[in-house]
């Protein structure tokens, strides 16, 4: 197999420290064995991004800020611009240590608009998009600022799927943004769709029996405790199912009143038996693999959807939100199942279906598993990157 190894310093930008999607795959990206070697992962605050990839082995600085972990998706654009200023005015040490690397890849919105502004002509500054810009959860303002200054100063841009390519296209501040660019002379963006890459990670095995599972069918849905997720819809669509425990695994520090009503709603349905919070798991493929199928309930704007992946190369058959992501990476019917958000009693057909049609599981499950096995081969999706951000076209 030819392998491009990274020839020019890569310094890897994050603006949270906590562990999210995002930053998993941006672990699975600094981790390559091929980029290692020259790479820094810059992170603007402490925490168990800065841990975790200290443990692999990757060279870590932390620059606390909290001024950019104030913007929020809702931020107007004064508020946004005033924020990033004032945390900008704080990093003339970053900038020093920026000094040293060609490649400045900026992993999320906030630390794009971070490396736009303290961009020099000798860098190349790379963006990766994570996110559909034109979701509803991003004010009208943050999405224009956004999509302005990075089709202005960004150099190459790598969206996590056609869906975050093509709303990140359709904002009217690229539109401007890239007249702009053609007026100052400046190099035309580079864009390419390069899916996360998604690492079949060994598991083990846990006793369903100590997790107080004690029905003959259990359901997992996995991801931040968000009203975006909307783990809620999943416990409406089983809880008139006696023969089914739903896991719900992740953090709920995000959003902590979404958490309550959540709380709230288990016990006025006495559902405490059959749906477990199981809160954040490092190994989330050994609870993967005790499910009978896992679900995505998320509300329709997600851009790719990596535990749908991950479910897949475990081999667990996945019902999804019909959102753009998901409908993206799975072929209905074929390598796992949709309906349409937040049609509950849809949802609840399509898990009693599942449930109850064992051979046609077993062979969507199969075909998803080959699908995400090749389409998501982490080798494969790093030196993609490499190719891309090093100047090939």
């Amino acid at each position: 197999m030819s392998s491009w190894v990274v020839s020019k310093r890569i310094a890897f930008l994050n603006h949270t420290a906590q562990l999210g999607g995002a930053e998993i795959s941006l672990l699975d990206i600094v981790d390559h064995e091929d980029i290692k070697p020259l790479a820094s992962l810059f992170i603007l605050e402490d925490g168990p991004l800065a841990e975790r990839a200290e443990r692999c082995g990757i060279v870590v600085k932390v620059f606390p800020s909290n001024m950019i972990a104030d913007v929020r998706h809702n931020s107007g654009f004064l508020k946004q611009l005033s924020l990033s200023i004032s945390g900008i005015l704080r990093f003339t040490k970053l900038r020093r240590e920026f000094s040293e690397y060609s490649i400045i890849y900026s992993n999320t919105q906030k630390s794009m608009i971070l490396s736009s502004i303290l961009k020099s002509k000798d860098k190349v500054l790379v963006w990766h998009i994570r996110d559909i810009i034109g979701a509803s959860y991003y004010s009208k303002y943050q999405r224009f600022f956004v999509s302005l200054i990075g089709s202005l100063m960004i150099d190459k841009v790598i969206a996590n799927s056609e869906s975050s390519m093509r709303s990140y296209m359709e904002q009217s501040g690229t539109f401007i943004g890239h007249r702009f660019r053609a007026l100052l002379g400046f190099r035309r963006q580079e864009i390419r769709t390069v899916y996360d890459a998604v690492p079949k990670k060994p598991s083990q095995t846990i006793n369903s029996e100590l997790l107080g599972i004690e029905t003959p069918f259990c359901i997992g849905i996995f991801g931040r405790i968000t009203v975006l997720k909307n783990q809620l819809d999943a416990i409406r669509a089983v809880e008139n199912m006696p023969d089914v425990t739903l896991l719900i695994v992740g953090s709920s520090d995000e959003e902590p009143e979404y958490m309550e009503k959540i709380l709230n709603y288990i016990e006025k349905n006495s559902l405490q038996n059959r749906v477990k919070m199981l809160g954040f798991k490092e190994n989330v493929e050994s609870y993967m693999q005790i499910c009978d199928i896992i679900l995505h309930t998320g509300k329709g704007e997600e851009a790719l959807g990596r535990n749908i992946v991950e479910a897949m190369l475990y081999g667990v058959p996945v019902i999804a939100s019909a959102g753009d992501g998901p409908r993206e990476i799975i072929e209905y019917g074929k390598t796992g199942l949709l309906y349409n958000v937040e049609n509950i009693e849809a949802l609840r057909a399509k898990i009693r279906f599942l449930l109850h049609s064992e051979d046609y599981a077993k062979e969507m499950a199969k075909n998803a598993q080959s699908f995400a096995e090749n389409t998501f081969e982490p080798f494969k999706i790093g030196q993609s990157i490499i190719r891309f951000i090093e100047g090939e076209s």
